[in-house]
């Protein structure tokens, strides 16, 4: 089972799905169950966990949803004028956040983690952009 069967879920449901089946968090998935507001897919994908089609990855979950909140955290120190490292007098964004989210490994470790994140949105958006380019070619 891909997880491309599913073609019509809603943002909140792909979010539930990806965090079911990459880091197995269920929350968010019984959040839609619970408050009965499913698509015919995200139904469908329910139906099939319950079934056993539709199973979490194995292995450890990811740290995707953890690096996506340092990036957005770091972005909004950004926004207010923290630099990534900081300076002689100022701490820098990279220090925060990791005393924030306690991260012993420091600074170097939330900095990768941004790193990770802002590669990643940068990979989707060319994809994005190629996908428009490739629709646009194919009708000409």
């Amino acid at each position: 089972m891909t997880d491309d069967v599913y073609r019509d879920l809603t943002a909140d449901e792909e979010n539930a799905f990806c965090l079911y089946l990459d880091e197995h968090d269920s929350t968010e998935l019984e959040k839609i169950i619970l408050n009965n507001r499913m698509s015919a897919d995200m139904a469908r994908f329910v139906a099939d966990v319950i079934a056993g089609r539709a199973k979490q990855r194995p292995g450890r979950p990811s740290n995707d949803l953890m690096n996506m909140q340092i990036f957005n955290r770091i972005e909004s120190l950004l926004s207010e004028g923290y630099t990534l490292r900081g300076g002689s007098n100022k701490e820098g964004a990279a220090v925060k956040v990791a005393e924030e989210f306690r991260i012993f490994a420091g600074e170097d470790a939330v900095i990768k983690a941004h790193q990770k994140i802002s590669a990643a949105m940068k990979e989707a958006v060319k994809d994005v952009c190629m996908e428009k380019i490739d629709s646009v070619v194919s009708m000409i």
